[in-house]
């Protein structure tokens, strides 16, 4: 394994078929989006909303890939159907994946879980005969929520008990299990096959020797805003958890740290609270691989998911705290360090094998219109799904620019409009101030037939047109606008 310090000098990659057909409304759903996008590029058929869930307080994007074979999949975000329902309700329920683990001699934390109108001291009692330190958790949350981890004493349970069930809400179940030391990995698996591993560092900042603590926070916080993935922009939050955690160092916000000295600032290691993703699926040890690959395969009817490990690199073991069905792929996908992983297209390679050798050239360079999907299914709600038209063939690209007289400008797009329609042409056309931009993607023949009204129009205006040819590599959305930016 590289060390720390050498995995963090690699910048985070990122993928940029992806990256680059990514729209600002679908960023915070990138798990579902890249999915779909990628279903899509390959011929299948996409049906899909975005609604919202008011037991988990967000937003919720459901759709459906389907090839012409029959093969369908329904997708719970990053969570398609080939899972089966007591394999979700699984992992979902924490002290049910313990059990299946213990049957099935996978590694893991000991551990049991309490109601929540249990009384405290039976809660002591168990932690005293576990042992201390503990850690306890939501039985059935996510995301790191409700997770107090280093617990030392009855005092630190009763308060952190205090503060769970203050935060827990809908969550009906408290597990309390043995706290280990290692590192927090992420690996995800598709059946016998680790896709991608990262390792999970909590929030820190590194001392220039002059800066206070809460300056390094803020400086750090501005560069997150300009990451790449949604978790990765995530601000490092200044709360109770990290003060705490600086107090536990003998130290404040207005500490000055030398320079070269790193910090942690609290004991989780979510990505989405600070903490950064750290690419290494090529040197983490095939032994921990296959404990992942084993605990996937533990729970019938499963096949793919997110599986947590905390290692021990020194001591060599590695224990598995849970297997995510819906995990955030964003955080391999735009790790903050290292290689960024395609999870998306593995995952639709298992499930589709036959679309594998699609035409990535051609298809890659368009993405359909998830702008329209949100609007119609959940910001108006005028529909309950939007089954969208499939990808083109051959697809081109080309870009011009075309300047012409003033008063001819407001006909010409009408009549572009019409006809990107007609020949099935994406793309836009905008007009600014002394010229137009008109972007097309669509097959060779429509481009051609497009070019050629384009010119019989110039014919007709008496020659006072131009039409510049460019250089067009960035993915078009499926559809076409007209883009006024004299008349706005």
């Amino acid at each position: 394994m590289l060390d720390l310090d050498s995995r963090r000098a690699i910048s985070g990659q990122v993928i940029k078929h992806i990256d680059n057909s990514l729209p600002d409304s679908a960023s915070s759903l990138l798990n579902g989006y890249a999915l779909a996008l990628e279903g899509w590029r390959r011929g299948l058929d996409l049906s899909m909303k975005i609604s919202y869930e008011m037991g988990l307080k967000s937003r919720n994007f459901r759709f459906t890939l389907s090839d012409r074979k029959g093969t369908s999949y329904d997708f719970n975000s990053a969570a398609p159907s080939v899972m089966s329902d007591e394999a979700r309700r699984i992992c979902r329920k924490k002290e049910l994946t313990k059990k299946v683990f213990k049957e099935k001699g996978v590694p893991h934390a000991e551990g049991t879980h309490f109601s929540t109108d249990t009384s405290y001291d039976k809660i002591i009692e168990y932690a005293n005969k576990l042992g201390y330190p503990i850690v306890i958790k939501p039985n059935d949350a996510y995301g790191g929520k409700g997770v107090i981890t280093d617990i030392q004493n009855d005092q630190q349970l009763i308060e952190s008990l205090k503060s769970t069930k203050h935060d827990m809400g809908r969550f009906s179940n408290i597990i309390v299990e043995k706290c280990y030391t290692g590192n927090d990995y992420r690996i995800y698996v598709i059946e016998d096959e680790v896709i991608a591993s990262v390792q999970r560092v909590p929030a820190n900042v590194t001392g220039d020797g002059k800066s206070t603590i809460i300056e390094l926070i803020n400086e750090k916080n501005k560069i997150r805003m300009n990451n790449k993935g949604p978790s990765n922009q995530k601000k490092i939050r200044i709360d109770g958890e990290l003060k705490t955690t600086l107090l536990e160092k003998k130290l404040t916000l207005d500490t000055v740290l030398p320079e070269g000295k790193l910090v942690f600032l609290n004991k989780k290691c979510n990505v989405s609270s600070g903490g950064e993703s750290i690419d290494v699926t090529d040197e983490l040890n095939e032994t921990y691989k296959q404990i992942a690959i084993d605990a996937v395969k533990a729970i019938d009817g499963l096949h793919l998911g997110a599986v947590d490990l905390l290692i021990d690199e020194q001591k060599g073991t590695a224990i598995v705290i849970e297997i995510n069905t819906k995990p955030g792929l964003d955080i391999q996908m735009y790790p903050t360090f290292g290689k960024a992983r395609d999870i998306p297209t593995k995952i639709i390679d298992y499930l589709f094998p036959d679309t594998i050798n699609y035409n990535k050239v051609s298809s890659r360079k368009m993405f359909f219109d998830f702008d329209s999907v949100y609007e119609m299914t959940y910001q108006r709600s005028i529909f309950k799904t939007v089954e969208l038209e499939r990808i083109p063939s051959n697809i081109k690209l080309k870009k011009y620019v075309i300047t012409m007289p003033i008063e001819k400008q407001d006909s010409f797009m009408g009549t572009i409009q019409r006809a990107a329609h007609r020949y099935k042409i994406s793309g836009s056309l905008k007009r600014l101030s002394n010229r137009m931009i008109l972007v097309m993607g669509g097959n060779s023949k429509n481009i051609n037939l497009m070019l050629e009204l384009i010119n019989d129009n110039f014919a007709k205006y008496g020659g006072k047109c131009t039409l510049e040819e460019m250089v067009r590599t960035k993915p078009v959305r499926q559809g076409f606008d007209i883009i006024d930016m004299v008349n706005k």
